[in-house]
């Protein structure tokens, strides 16, 4: 799945206190400490708090305490989970990433910024990039729309990130999960594979390539905008190739999707997230009534109906 521009606000704002080396909201003081295990790269920086909120960069050049004083961005930034708790989002982040961007050649690669279950650093040294950066990149490609919504205009209440794990195998040894993870606040509420983001990508009227076809998508929202017994409907509309094997089989192809999308809402309404935020939506229909707390409460209880429609 391939889609387009775009970062994670969450990430990229972390980013501040990177560059800067210190927190808006902490005393920090930046500790590196030199990793020089084999299995690490010199383009990973893992990035971690202690419990007395000392920030620890792992894997920086030697001498440098800052991302800004680098020559070259990392490839990627791993941003431990008990960072990402602590220090949440900062403002302004973004501008500062584009600062740092405006070099004399023009501007820069970004880093892919992701969480890692537990300490960075640890991840780090356990588990070979080989076993992880091709997934990632994968999941990152698909998260990038999702941020293009957020420039044009609002933020989203639940971010989408990548997210790193260790998990343990059949055959007993260690392995890495790469997933999207839905933020609610500063922790992961759901976890997505890449099957899931693409049918969120749908839902969220995104263009998505998947399975070597590209597929045009739109959904239109709506609600009875009833607090004690809510219903919200989604109209979703793809366009396929007029000789696609989707249109050869419609109505098992309409069937088969509108049921995975409802099952995948359906995981959404039972941790009360909303990263499409179609709440957005249903509050601007009906203003004063749902309040965004009132919306958490209605969204998790609602009765949600997909209507899927194929077209070429």
């Amino acid at each position: 799945m391939r889609m387009v521009d775009g970062g994670s606000l969450l990430l990229a704002a972390a980013m501040l206190l990177l560059l800067s080396g210190c927190s808006d909201n902490h005393e920090t003081k930046a500790a590196v400490w030199a990793d020089t295990a084999a299995n690490t790269s010199s383009q990973v920086i893992a990035v971690d708090v202690s419990e007395q909120g000392e920030v620890r960069m792992t894997n920086l050049p030697q001498g440098i305490t800052a991302l800004s004083a680098a020559e070259e961005a990392p490839q990627v930034v791993l941003l431990g989970t008990d960072f990402v708790e602590r220090h949440g989002t900062l403002p302004n982040g973004g501008k500062l990433l584009q600062q740092k961007s405006q070099q004399p050649n023009g501007p820069q690669p970004q880093p892919l910024i992701a969480m890692v279950e537990g300490a960075a650093d640890v991840f780090m040294r356990q588990a070979p990039t080989s076993a992880w950066l091709p997934e990632l990149q994968l999941i990152e490609s698909g998260l990038q729309q999702f941020q293009q919504r957020r420039d044009d205009g609002y933020r989203r209440h639940d971010t989408l990130v990548p997210y790193l794990r260790m998990h343990s195998q059949a055959s007993g040894a260690a392995g890495v999960e790469v997933n999207a993870a839905v933020l609610r606040g500063r922790g992961p509420a759901l976890f997505l594979n890449t099957d899931e983001l693409e049918l969120l990508a749908c839902l969220d009227g995104q263009e998505v390539e998947s399975g070597g076809r590209r597929l045009s998508c739109h959904t239109d929202w709506s609600s009875n905008g009833d607090l004690k017994a809510p219903r919200i409907n989604a109209a979703v509309t793809v366009t396929v190739g007029k000789n696609d094997q989707l249109m050869l089989k419609r109505d098992l192809s309409e069937t088969t999707m509108a049921r995975s999308m409802s099952e995948l809402v359906h995981k959404l309404q039972l941790q009360g997230t909303d990263p499409l935020d179609i709440g957005r939506t249903v509050r601007s229909l009906y203003r004063g009534v749902w309040t965004q707390e009132r919306w958490r409460h209605a969204f998790s209880q609602a009765d949600i109906a997909i209507r899927l429609r194929l077209i070429s």
